[in-house]
């Protein structure tokens, strides 16, 4: 039985399933090169394709990743807390440092502060009574 085509179809192509409109009836029948693939390609009507497992309008069959077997399950859980331990190392050595450079900041703050300004404020700068040296007084 024969039924009218309505054009434009879709027919997929027989090596990489890709879809091609066909636009005339004038295709049907003749030879054309896939757009993706290069092969040559018999145009054929949906009636015609029916028995084929990539006929008209059927979808393309994608292929499935296969399984993942339980060595692959468990390297990838490795590989995932191996980054998460890097990571971690990472923030653990960038917090240590700013702690140490803060300390050292307030070390070095704190001599400052403790053996030259303390010691500079407590110098007494009045001029030496009449008689006496600067260097007497300093031993007294």
């Amino acid at each position: 039985m024969a039924t009218k085509l309505k054009f434009p179809y879709t027919m997929y192509c027989p090596k990489c399933k890709s879809g091609l409109k066909i636009k005339s009836q004038n295709l049907v029948g003749t030879q054309i090169n896939c757009p993706n693939c290069k092969k040559r390609i018999y145009v054929v009507t949906p009636e015609e394709d029916a028995n084929i497992n990539y006929g008209v309008e059927a979808a393309p069959e994608k292929e499935k990743a296969p399984e993942p077997t339980e060595e692959e399950i468990l390297e990838r859980q490795l590989q995932a807390k191996k980054k998460k331990n890097a990571e971690m190392l990472k923030q653990a050595w960038f917090w240590t440092t700013v702690v140490f450079l803060v300390a050292l900041l307030g070390g070095a703050s704190y001599g400052v502060f403790q053996y030259a300004i303390i010691p500079f404020v407590n110098e007494d700068f009045s001029a030496p009574k009449e008689g006496e040296s600067k260097l007497a007084k300093e031993f007294q």
